[in-house]
């Protein structure tokens, strides 16, 4: 952000419309704002978003968040993509590698509380979170009920683990 940009931002004194519009620029929102009169941050203001969305939302919500969308945009766009440093999923791998999991999901990771799809240093496999992780907590490997989708292959990784000749084909829930 330039100088002189930062000085319009940080300043005291009272905001305007224009100060609102000017905000809207250098965050580089296509939402037009459709209101005339500002008078605090907890005013609702009426914008149209990129979709033809007409919506209100109040001037510290889009400061804190740096963007402005209808909520349907915000859903599929995403709040967080906006905020997310590069490098972000990047960041999370190394720290699964760091505590002894590697990462095998193919989804985006998008937050540390997020479920993820990681085989142990044993090679079993199961779904945690990274804040869990972080804490030392390990995921179930043989639950039916937390996780079920990965029980057959811990099963029979466990059965080659200790030289059984026996593999798990099926497994019933009832």
């Amino acid at each position: 952000m330039k100088k002189d940009n930062y000085k319009i931002y940080n300043d005291r004194r009272r905001k305007s419309i224009q100060y609102v519009k000017d905000f809207l620029i250098s965050i580089n929102c296509n939402t037009e704002l459709l209101s005339t009169e500002y008078k605090n941050n907890a005013q609702k203001l009426k914008f149209k978003c990129d979709c033809g969305t007409i919506f209100e939302r109040n001037f510290s919500a889009i400061q804190q968040r740096k963007t402005c969308k209808c909520n349907h945009c915000a859903r599929v766009n995403g709040w967080k993509e906006i905020r997310k440093p590069k490098g972000f999923e990047n960041n999370y791998i190394k720290e699964f590698n760091e505590l002894g999991f590697k990462v095998i999901q193919e989804n985006p990771i998008l937050h540390s509380r997020d479920k993820v799809l990681v085989e142990n240093k044993d090679n079993y496999r199961g779904y945690i979170s990274l804040e869990n992780a972080r804490k030392g907590k390990m995921f179930s490997i043989f639950s039916i009920i937390f996780n079920q989708n990965n029980l057959l292959y811990n099963l029979n990784l466990y059965c080659s683990k200790n030289n059984s000749k026996t593999k798990v084909i099926k497994f019933y829930t009832e």
